[in-house]
Parts: C-alpha cells; sequence; structure tokens
C-alpha cells in the first residue's frame, strides 16, 4: 500500500515536544531526513506539558496549518508508515478529527482497519486543527499525567468529530518516565486529582455548565471540594498516597460499556472525612 509522500504534506505541522533537548533534537532530525518539510521543536520549562502542547496548536493554526502532530521526545517511531498512514486516513475523512497509533510497540499489521473508540493516548496523535470552528486545545487544569487525554477526546467528540485508534503501523512509547511518576507521592496524587477532574466536569456537573474546579468548589461541602495543587503540595507524603488510593484508575468509558457505575460519582476526601469510597465500593458498600 502506498502513501502520500512526505514532501507532500505542506498543511501538516509536526511538533516535537519535551524537556529531553537531545531527544527533541533527534526525533525532529528524524522527521526532517524523511523530507517532511514542516518540523519544529518545543522545549519551554516555564510551562507543564498541556500548556506548551496548546502554544504549538495555536501557532500552527496561526500559520494556516490544516493538521498537526504532536511528537515526544520519548517515543519510537518503528515504522515509516506511520504518519503517512494516519495523514492519508483523516484527509480522506472528513468526519474524523483525530487518529492515534499504538503504543506499545506491536509488531505493523497493514490489514487492521482503524476503528473508531475513546482517546486512551494521545502518544504521536494526528489531529484537525479546525474541528466545526473549535481550535482542539487542552484543559490546562490537568497536568500532563494521565486523564487529559480522555477529556481531550471527549471534548474531541462534542464538537462533532470522531476519534480514531490505528493498530496498523505502531509506536513504542518508552514509559519508564511515566511509570518512575507512581513512586512519587506528589506526582501520584495529582495523577489521580486529574482523574477526579475528569468525573466531576463530564459526569458530575456536565460539560455545559462546568466553569473550572475554583467554580466547582464554591459549590461543594469541604469534603467534596477537589484539593488545589498547593493543597496536595502541603499533603504529608502518606495523605497524598491516601487521596491517590481513594480514587480508582479504571477509564470512565469503561464503567460506561460495562453498565456499571463508576464509584468517583461518590467521592469525598479521606483526608477530611476518615472514610475511602474506593475501598467501600470495593467492599460492596453502595449509598
Amino acid at each position: 500500500m502506498s502513501f502520500t509522500d512526505p514532501h507532500d504534506m505542506h498543511d501538516l505541522a509536526i511538533w516535537v515536544l519535551g524537556w529531553d533537548d537531545e531527544g527533541v533534537s533527534r526525533q525532529a532530525k528524524m522527521f526532517q531526513s524523511q523530507g517532511y518539510p514542516n518540523v519544529f521543536q518545543h522545549i519551554d520549562r516555564n510551562h507543564h506539558e498541556a500548556q506548551n502542547v496548546n502554544i504549538c496548536i495555536d501557532r500552527s493554526a496561526e500559520r494556516g496549518f490544516k493538521f498537526f502532530h504532536m511528537c515526544n521526545d520519548d517515543v519510537v517511531y518503528r515504522y515509516p508508515e506511520t504518519l503517512p498512514a494516519m495523514y492519508d486516513y483523516i484527509k480522506t475523512h472528513p468526519d474524523v478529527g483525530a487518529i492515534h497509533p499504538w503504543i506499545e510497540g506491536e509488531d505493523a499489521d497493514p490489514s487492521q482497519e482503524p476503528y473508531e473508540f475513546y482517546l486512551q493516548d494521545a502518544t504521536s496523535i494526528l489531529i484537525r486543527l479546525d474541528m466545526n470552528g473549535w481550535l482542539p486545545m487542552l484543559d490546562e487544569e490537568y497536568l500532563f499525567i494521565g486523564w487529559v487525554d480522555l477529556d481531550w477526546g471527549m471534548d474531541i467528540n462534542r464538537h462533532g468529530m470522531k476519534v480514531i485508534n490505528d493498530r496498523r503501523y505502531p509506536v513504542k512509547h518508552l514509559l519508564d518516565r511515566t511509570k518512575s511518576r507512581s513512586k512519587k507521592p506528589f506526582l501520584f496524587a495529582m495523577e489521580r486529582r486529574n482523574r477526579l477532574i475528569l468525573t466531576m466536569k463530564w459526569d458530575v456537573v456536565g460539560i455545559s455548565k462546568w466553569h473550572g474546579v475554583e467554580e466547582y468548589n464554591k459549590t461543594v461541602p469541604i469534603e467534596k471540594k477537589i484539593p488545589t495543587m498547593y493543597e496536595i503540595a502541603n499533603y504529608t507524603a502518606e495523605e497524598q498516597v491516601l487521596f491517590g488510593h481513594s480514587l480508582v484508575y479504571e477509564h470512565p468509558p469503561i464503567y460506561k460499556m460495562d453498565g456499571q457505575v463508576d464509584p468517583t460519582l461518590y467521592w469525598e476526601s479521606p483526608i477530611i472525612t476518615g472514610r475511602n469510597i474506593r475501598e467501600m465500593w470495593e467492599q460492596g458498600w453502595r449509598p
């Protein structure tokens, strides 16, 4: 199967992001060597990752690009077909807002048909920059340590576009840094805070009425408030772990597909109440 030549992808902006200078440079050179005409590097340690992604999306739109590809500095592109295959798919499917490859480094299987699913992981995603008049920006209340991908995908769907999983030419996301975060209590707690925001934003308040964490916290009792980053930073390590373990790690769409209730809907802070709803739920408690 043949795909569009990289030299002809003038409407695609490839942005290589990260905080590893060598890794960013290596990835950019890899794409440039394959002939892609618009490859950019972005390293900004003064902003967190969601903010940096938005900066790159905004600059791409300002320069008139129609598509945006996000490349992290810790991804191995095993197959040169990965990006051309996704590019051709999104170009020929105007109802598709985003397409991303499988990320476990599996062997290529060109016979696999890309399929619609929720956005499990935005690694190496390719997105359409105009989604029915909406520029697909990330919610910057999330740190880029989990769950922001799901939020992004649901927002893409909300604006009338599909999210596509592509198993044809997988990449390999090196997860050493990601896995090491679970050993740091603060980052573990912040990752689970993202999970809490996701559920409250979409399934409790509703996206049409959501105006951010600060506004949400004005409407609920203290034990239901989403702790700020600074509050979590002031927890002891034990409290950070306790907070993290009070929230489930399963993706909310899985509960819906399985016809189950997400216990996060009933979450309350174990730091304040001494009750761990997740543990109680696993032991059979129901409100």
